[in-house]
């Protein structure tokens, strides 16, 4: 159950709300990182794939709790995100107040906490609490998630 926690908790570790805004450093405010991490939380909740992996710099990073634990570039995140929608049927993820924003010229650093409730493919349900932690870089005045790291704390 530990191993599908953490699938579940890596794809649904994105959808806070259904934003679309992209911001860099044209407008490098908390509300555009924040509307960042809630696109990266919507098209994962939503398996929206192509979305998904345009969020993410070409160097971009994935850590969280499934092995290899560690997925590095596109491709890889694009491996990934295939890999936790499996098993999964539906899924609902409720986001808290944001614990840190902090915003350094093109870059900044947020972190959410979530709650992860939903259906396997076989319909148990299962429910998680976790922090997604994001680092963000300015890519051509766009904020991109250049590291992004799932924990699920029970």
């Amino acid at each position: 159950m530990n191993r599908m926690l953490w699938a579940v908790a890596s794809l649904l570790i994105i959808a806070i709300t259904p934003s679309l805004a992209l911001a860099g450093s044209g407008n490098s405010s908390r509300h555009t990182v924040l509307d960042t991490v809630a696109s990266e939380m919507h098209f994962f909740s939503t398996n929206d794939r192509s979305k998904y992996l345009k969020l993410f710099s070409e160097d971009a990073v994935v850590l969280d709790g499934t092995a290899p634990f560690s997925f590095k570039g596109v491709a890889a995140i694009a491996a990934w995100f295939t890999q936790s929608h499996a098993g999964l049927h539906s899924v609902t993820i409720s986001p808290g107040e944001p614990r840190d924003v902090e915003i350094a010229k093109d870059r900044a650093f947020a972190v959410v906490p979530f709650t992860i409730t939903g259906t396997d493919m076989k319909g148990a349900t299962f429910a998680a609490k976790g922090y997604v932690t994001v680092e963000l870089v300015d890519v051509k005045a766009a904020w991109q998630i250049r590291n992004l790291i799932v924990s699920v704390t029970g």
